[in-house]
């Protein structure tokens, strides 16, 4: 059995708001060499395989790991970041100015959209990530780090949570609730021939939204009430029950206002 460290990258010039030319090609902010620097101290003693996608960003996060481990093989796999709109949009643009395509192509919902031919869709990103757990669990190695990106771990996050989902439900799954995933945090997989899993750890006190902190999911301790950060509307309520729950925040919302205390009247005239 392997044990599989799923790493999204450190901060890129893209993360830090910076302007890019090509999804591929935002390298890593000073910050995020940091990130990757301190990574690659936690991995295993006995770390025996790394593997990073073809874009820049995850190549130099993964390079810090490299010259820990310099005898330690280094393959490029296929689990290069999905864009939910076509390429040509990065050209000279900011994180900020693509957002709103972004949420439009979440708002469709329609998994062979594609805005321009030849642009990948979700179906196929989907498949993508199938076969590339399908030669994990086919590798001799037993402690494997993947050096990816955050909607790639999104999705596979979805995938083993439910592994009979349709794509159209990981969709949907990606488009109401995607998990946050800072940079340079750890998604923790086991992968044999009878499958691949994750291994969240045990739930801390109310959190409102899913982290990811040193290795596995951290899921908040009401499990139906996971979305992005900022909260979207309409959820604040489920996370209210989730805090309430566990003696926090929540109970001072749902006291009843003090009364009003009965101040005698002075007699008549």
């Amino acid at each position: 059995m392997a044990e599989v460290w799923f790493i999204r990258h450190g901060q890129s010039i893209a993360n830090a708001g910076e302007v890019t030319t090509d999804t591929g090609s935002a390298p890593l902010t000073q910050k995020g060499r940091q990130q990757a620097d301190a990574r690659a101290a936690t991995l295993p003693e006995d770390l025996d395989l790394i593997i990073h996608t073809p874009y820049i960003r995850t190549e130099q996060t993964a390079e810090p790991a490299r010259r820990r481990f310099p005898d330690v093989p280094c393959e490029v796999w296929p689990l290069q970041e999905f864009s939910t709109f076509s390429k040509t949009h990065y050209n000279g643009t900011t994180r900020t100015q693509r957002e709103p395509l972004a949420e439009a192509f979440w708002a469709r919902r329609d998994p062979d959209y594609a805005e321009t031919p030849g642009d990948e869709t979700f179906r196929q990103f989907v498949e993508r990530i199938r076969d590339s757990l399908e030669k994990l669990q086919e590798r001799p190695e037993k402690k494997i780090a993947v050096f990816a990106h955050g909607r790639v771990m999104q999705t596979l996050h979805f995938m083993l949570e439910k592994p009979d989902a349709t794509v159209d439900e990981v969709l949907e799954a990606m488009a109401t609730r995607r998990p946050t995933i800072q940079n340079c945090d750890v998604m923790r997989l086991t992968a044999d021939e009878q499958g691949v899993r994750y291994h969240p750890e045990p739930a801390p006190p109310f959190r409102g939204r899913f982290h990811v902190q040193g290795v596995g999911f951290i899921p908040c301790e009401d499990n139906k009430v996971a979305a992005d950060y900022p909260p979207k509307k309409g959820l604040q309520l489920g996370w209210m029950r989730a805090a309430t729950q566990t003696g926090q925040a929540g109970d001072a919302a749902n006291k009843e206002p003090p009364k009003k205390a009965n101040t005698p009247k002075p007699p008549a005239p």
